[in-house]
C-alpha cells in the first residue's frame, strides 16, 4: 500500500497485521528485527520494546512506535529519524515539535492500530475476543451497561462498550488515571458521565477480522488532562466541532514496509535479502549492495 495513507492532511486511520509480517528469527537474533528498533529514535522507547519477554508482544511494540514516528514525519515534514516523541503523565503519546496534531495506538491481538486528528482529541482502542469471565470488570460499568451484557450478544457489547471507556480516557491524555470507568456509560446513543449526556464526544466503532473491535473517540481539545503541561501546548487552537462528528472512512491496513521513509525501506530490503541468503545471520561479503 502507498504510504501516503500516512500523510492525510488531518486526520489518520490505519492500521497493521502482525500477521502479515515474518520475521527471519526470534526478535533477539533477527537482523531485521535489529534494524528496525534502530530507527526508534529514543533510547528508552527502544528499552521499553525489549522489556517484552514474548516474541509477539515485543513486535506490536516495536510496531506502535514506528507507526507513532511514521505518522508524525507523514503530518510535519520533520525527518523521520528527528522524529521526538514524548508522553503525558497518563501515557498518552505526542510528538512536542508538531502543533495541533494528536494521536493515539492501541494494539492486541493481531493488531496495532493508529487514529490522529488535528482540530479535536482522539482516542483508540482495540478490543480482542480474550475475554470470557467478565466477572471481575464489574465495577467498571454503569448498570444500564451490564444490563446489555446480560443479554445477547454479550461478548460483542463487552468489546464495544470497553474499547469505548479506554479510547475516552486516552483521547483526554490521563489514561489510567481517570479512576472509575464506571461512572461512564456507553449503553445508549451518547456517552452520559454520571447520568450525564456528554454531546461534545463522538465515538465510532468499527469490527476488525477475528473478533476484534476498535473504537475511536473524539472530543474537544478543552477537555485534555495533562499533569506536565507539555501535550496541552502542542494543541493550541480551539475545537473545530464540525471536526469532531465529521464522517470518517474505516481503518485502512498497512504493512510494516509502509511505516518507513524509502531509503530505510531500501535498507530494510537489502537486510532480507542477505537473511534469505544466509538464514544464519552472517555477514555476505560478496553482497554489492552491502552499506
Amino acid at each position: 500500500m502507498d504510504r501516503g495513507d500516512l500523510e492525510a492532511p488531518r486526520w489518520l486511520r490505519v492500521a497493521v497485521r502482525l500477521s502479515r509480517w515474518s520475521l527471519d528469527g526470534a526478535p533477539s537474533v533477527s537482523a531485521e528485527f535489529g534494524y528496525l528498533l534502530s530507527l526508534v529514535n529514543d533510547e528508552s522507547e527502544r528499552a521499553a520494546v525489549l522489556r517484552f519477554v514474548k516474541v509477539d508482544d515485543q513486535k506490536r511494540a516495536l510496531v506502535s512506535r514506528l507507526l507513532a514516528q511514521a505518522a508524525c514525519a507523514g503530518r510535519s515534514g520533520i525527518p523521520y529519524e528527528k522524529v521526538r516523541i514524548r508522553r503525558t503523565k497518563g501515557r498518552k503519546p505526542f510528538c512536542p515539535d508538531l502543533g495541533n496534531f494528536n494521536f493515539n495506538i492501541s494494539h492486541e491481538n493481531d493488531y496495532v492500530v493508529l487514529a490522529a486528528e488535528s482540530a479535536c482529541l482522539v482516542g483508540v482502542d482495540v478490543c480482542g475476543a480474550t475475554v470470557t469471565d467478565y466477572g471481575c470488570f464489574r465495577s467498571s460499568f454503569a448498570d444500564r451497561e451490564w444490563a446489555c451484557m446480560s443479554s445477547s450478544p454479550a461478548k460483542k457489547n463487552f468489546r464495544k462498550f470497553w474499547s469505548c471507556k479506554e479510547s475516552f480516557v486516552k483521547a483526554r491524555g490521563d489514561g489510567l488515571g481517570y479512576g472509575d470507568l464506571g461512572r461512564l456509560d456507553f449503553s445508549g446513543a451518547r456517552l452520559r458521565i454520571d447520568g450525564q449526556d456528554q454531546g461534545d464526544w463522538q465515538f465510532d466503532v468499527e469490527d476488525l477480522d477475528d473478533g476484534c473491535v476498535v473504537a475511536v473517540c473524539r472530543g474537544p481539545v478543552e477537555s485534555i488532562v495533562d499533569a506536565y503541561g507539555d501535550f496541552r501546548r502542542t494543541m493550541t487552537k480551539s475545537t473545530d466541532y464540525g471536526e469532531i462528528f465529521a464522517q470518517r472512512p474505516t481503518f485502512r491496513i498497512l504493512h510494516v514496509d509502509d511505516l518507513l521513509p524509502p531509503d530505510k525501506r531500501d535498507i530494510l530490503r537489502k537486510i532480507r535479502r542477505r537473511s534469505s541468503r544466509d538464514p544464519s545471520g552472517g555477514d555476505d561479503d560478496d553482497d554489492d549492495d552491502d552499506d
